[in-house]
């Protein structure tokens, strides 16, 4: 079943597009509450994810994108993301992000890849 796209949606995609990542944060969080799926809950986690890395934080932001990867491949898209392209920029950000460090302990091996949520 397809999900209509609400505007609220489209806002907190597009305030994540533009790096407003605290206030897409917010606004996947707002949509999910009133319908929880798990590709809402995904980009809540991604969101939260790129928002920490943003403040220098590792450790966190590395389980979140992979929360987020685990959602995205078990479940199907219905909100109208391209979900590879999102995929394929993730793996990016997990690139930059050292295996063995925690949060405090060092930093990220590269600056954070830009990720876009694109519409199909």
């Amino acid at each position: 079943m397809r999900i209509q796209t609400s505007d609220e949606l489209l806002r907190a995609a597009t305030l994540f597009n533009a790096g407003e990542w605290r206030e897409a944060l917010l606004g996947f969080e707002h949509v999910w509450l009133q319908v929880r799926t798990d590709e809402l809950k995904a980009y809540v986690q991604l969101s939260n994810a790129v928002l920490q890395l943003h403040l220098g934080l590792i450790s966190s932001p590395r389980r979140l994108l992979g929360r987020a990867t685990q959602l995205l491949c078990e479940n199907p898209a219905t909100l109208g993301v391209d979900v590879v392209s999102l995929l394929r920029a993730i793996r990016q950000v997990q690139a930059v992000i050292p295996d063995e460090v925690e949060s405090g302990e060092g930093t990220l091996l590269a600056p954070v890849p830009v990720i876009q949520l694109v519409w199909r």
